[in-house]
């Protein structure tokens, strides 16, 4: 009674889906009436359970910009994680072709241009400062203005270099308070920095619940292996971020998400130099001196 059951076309399928999508069990009676042996070819390419756990965590990433908005973006990641070109797709999406866009970036080297991307990028720091003392007054003029309204985008690449170099509690609470009041006036923030814990830069926990957070492959595993922080993520996401080559995992109102990353996300190996960036657009330099 049981043999013609298995025979279906619908028991065989249930079958070869749960081995692996390449497999044709093939089912034959045993001796007994009662048996029936289901013999399962072997074949080289049907997928270990580690490639299978890793593919269905893969096909539920989400697109960063699906789960974040327009508010403002605090980005860690260390030296080879993405994280400039990630400000920039950022930039790029948020803003769109017709915004301003200014880059804070006190590097000068081929691995964090703006420049090709859309971006009027400001290098020496006496112009950063400069430029972050006009920030502090277009906010001002914005509130009064209800004209002066037009899409501003500002990445601040690695800030603390920036802060360093400066007055850090002046120009935290500067760019707090563009990132608090930047939605409604049409201000983007966009802040990348190397270290993503707090004392590295003196941040503190009202500046950091002023952005989406993304942390991008190291940053996204220290995040995770922390024993005080509870990411409320699966053990099978945990461990895709423990293996993965470019893991990102994002921080928006108090709930964290495995995303994908969104320049990276598509590379298997991970490279220090040599995976160039997807997604990316060359526009032309915004306005210099807007």
């Amino acid at each position: 009674m049981q043999f013609p059951l298995l025979k279906s076309e619908k028991i065989a399928n249930g079958i070869r889906f749960e081995v692996g999508k390449n497999t044709s069990p093939v089912i034959t009676p045993e001796a007994s009436t009662d048996l029936v042996r289901i013999t399962l070819p072997w074949t080289s390419t049907a997928p270990k359970p580690a490639e299978l756990n890793r593919k269905s965590v893969e096909d539920s990433l989400k697109n960063i910009l699906d789960v974040g908005g327009d508010r403002s973006w605090l980005v860690t990641g260390h030296p080879g994680a993405g994280k400039t070109s990630t400000l920039i797709y950022l930039g790029q999406q948020l803003g769109g072709f017709d915004a301003v866009r200014i880059a804070l970036n006190p590097h000068q080297d081929d691995y964090s241009s703006y420049s090709q991307f859309g971006f009027s990028e400001i290098n020496e720091l006496s112009e950063i400062f400069n430029y972050i003392n006009l920030l502090k007054a277009e906010l001002e003029l914005r509130r009064k203005d209800k004209n002066r309204r037009f899409k501003l985008v500002v990445v601040v690449d690695e800030l603390g270099a920036i802060l360093d170099a400066g007055d850090a509690s002046e120009i935290m609470a500067i760019f707090r308070q563009l990132a608090v009041e930047g939605r409604k006036l049409g201000l983007v923030v966009l802040i990348g920095n190397h270290s993503q814990t707090t004392k590295a830069i003196s941040m503190d926990s009202e500046f950091r619940s002023a952005f989406y957070q993304l942390f991008l492959v190291g940053a996204a595993r220290y995040a995770v292996e922390q024993p005080h922080r509870n990411t409320g993520l699966s053990n099978l996401e945990e461990n895709y971020i423990k293996s993965a080559a470019y893991p990102a995992l994002m921080l928006a109102n108090m709930q964290y998400s495995l995303v994908k990353h969104p320049t990276h996300g598509e590379y298997r190996q991970y490279r220090d130099k040599g995976n160039s960036p997807r997604k990316l657009e060359q526009w032309e330099s915004s306005i210099d001196g807007a």
